[in-house]
Order: structure tokens, then sequence, then C-alpha cells
């Protein structure tokens, strides 16, 4: 993961290396996670920050179409311990 962000709708959107194009139609390397609550987000996002502090690496699941800006859609998030 390179960077990630929260933006003013609310998306956790996510940028990642060395992936690539998993759904097609889909931008290589760039993610939104889709939250069916606001709470279950801020878990995704506190998920995704301490990954990034940490310098983990992370692994989605994800539906087979694409969020906004054709973005993947990430439905679920995990850190790697490796």
């Amino acid at each position: 993961m390179t960077h990630a962000f929260v933006e003013d709708s609310d998306n956790v959107v996510i940028y990642t290396t060395g992936g690539g194009q998993h759904t097609p139609g889909c931008a290589p390397n760039a993610w939104i996670f889709v939250a069916a609550t606001d709470v279950r987000r801020d878990r995704a996002w506190a998920t995704i920050l301490s990954a990034l502090m940490g310098g983990k690496k992370i692994q989605f699941w994800y539906a087979d179409t694409c969020a906004a800006w054709s973005y993947h859609r990430a439905n679920s998030v995990m850190i790697l311990v490796n």
C-alpha cells in the first residue's frame, strides 16, 4: 500500500503496488472500501491506517464490480503478518 485517504463523501480510498486489474474495467492498484455501516467503515479505516503505519501489506476481498472512479470495490480488508 502506498497511501490512503478518506474523501468528502467518506469513501476510504487506497492505493497499492504490485497488484493488478482484478476486475475488467477497474483501475489497477486503486481501491475504494465500501461498507454497509459507518462503524464497519471506521474499523476498516483503522485497519488500513495500522497497516500503513506499521509498514505491513494488506489483502482485500472485493466485488466483481468497480466503485466510483472505476476503482476496485473492496468490502473486507486484512493486515498480512508476513
